[in-house]
């Protein structure tokens, strides 16, 4: 999910656990994983990507909480 401030969140659909959170620069993540996140580098601000798991091509949406 790409929020209207400009920041990312990376999300495995789960349930969130505060106690479990990271902060990172989203770089990392698209330079660690490119081939998985490639597609979502430019993915417009206010939208989200999801997948039903790795390999499986990404769902682009608007965010309709954001």
């Amino acid at each position: 999910m790409h929020q209207r401030d400009g920041s990312w969140q990376f999300l495995d659909g789960l349930p969130v656990d505060v106690d479990h959170l990271i902060t990172t620069h989203a770089h990392h993540l698209f330079d660690g994983w490119p081939d998985d996140l490639a597609a979502l580098a430019h993915l417009p601000v206010g939208h989200l990507a999801e997948r039903y798991g790795p390999g499986f091509p990404w769902r682009i949406s608007r965010d309709v909480e954001a």
